[in-house]
C-alpha cells in the first residue's frame, strides 16, 4: 500500500467537508483520522503533536483549512518515524 492509498480515507473525508470547514475553522489545522474530525489547531506542529499522541499506530492527516493543498499539511508519522514535519513542496499531484 502507497502513501497516497494509506491516507485515501482522510482525503475524501477532509475534500467532501472542506466547505464546512472553511467555515467553521478558517485558518485552523485539521486533525483527520478515519472519517473523522478529531480537532482543530492553532499550529502545524500542535496538530502533528496530537496526532501522534493519539494514533501511535495509524496515519492520520494534518490539513490547514486555508490551504487544503498542501502537501506540508499532510503527515503519515511512523512510515516516516517522524513526531513532526514539515514538508515546503506544494501540492499533492490531484
Amino acid at each position: 500500500m502507497n502513501d497516497k492509498q494509506l491516507l485515501e480515507t482522510e482525503v475524501t473525508f477532509f475534500q467532501s467537508h472542506l466547505a464546512d470547514f472553511q467555515k467553521r475553522f478558517p485558518g485552523r489545522y485539521l486533525l483527520i483520522h478515519g472519517r473523522k474530525l478529531h480537532g482543530d489547531y492553532g499550529t502545524f506542529d500542535e496538530a502533528v503533536n496530537e496526532g501522534a499522541r493519539r494514533f501511535k499506530a495509524g496515519p492520520f492527516l494534518v490539513r490547514q483549512t486555508t490551504q487544503p493543498n498542501e502537501l506540508a499539511q499532510t503527515v503519515h508519522v511512523l512510515k516516516h518515524g517522524l513526531l513532526s514535519a514539515h514538508f515546503e513542496s506544494a501540492g499533492l499531484g490531484h
